[in-house]
């Protein structure tokens, strides 16, 4: 019985790791697929800036919003995409062209890089620079 109830919590811990990377793939690619179909009418978006402009997008998405619309496309017991088009319609109203301008107006690559340095230095080494 003790047994049957550790696998039934590993299988479920499982299905939440596989749900989370599921989420995390479709965030990043409607995300890059949106800003694909804006590139070409916004000076300066290159593909060097895609990392920093996904993560600003994330960090300005509303939170409560985004938790919604996954409820409703990924069955997390399941691990299942269930209705993606939900996911990149929500991007989709809320990504604009002004918005994305607005984000690379404050991109700066070697402060950002620098960041990402020191996050990758937190990681391996369990301590800042």
């Amino acid at each position: 019985m003790e047994q049957t109830v550790e696998l039934n919590e590993s299988k479920k811990i499982s299905n939440i790791i596989a749900a989370r990377k599921t989420i995390s793939s479709l965030l990043q690619g409607d995300i890059t697929f949106k800003l694909i179909s804006l590139a070409k009418d916004i000076d300066g978006l290159d593909f060097q800036h895609v990392n920093y402009v996904t993560e600003k997008i994330i960090e300005k998405i509303d939170k409560k919003d985004l938790e919604n619309v996954i409820f409703k496309v990924v069955d997390v017991e399941n691990v299942k995409v269930k209705e993606p088009e939900k996911l990149y319609n929500f991007l989709d109203k809320f990504i604009t062209k002004e918005l994305v301008e607005e984000i690379l107006f404050t991109y700066n690559k070697k402060d950002y890089m620098l960041n990402k340095i020191e996050e990758g230095h937190k990681v391996i080494f369990n301590e800042c620079i």
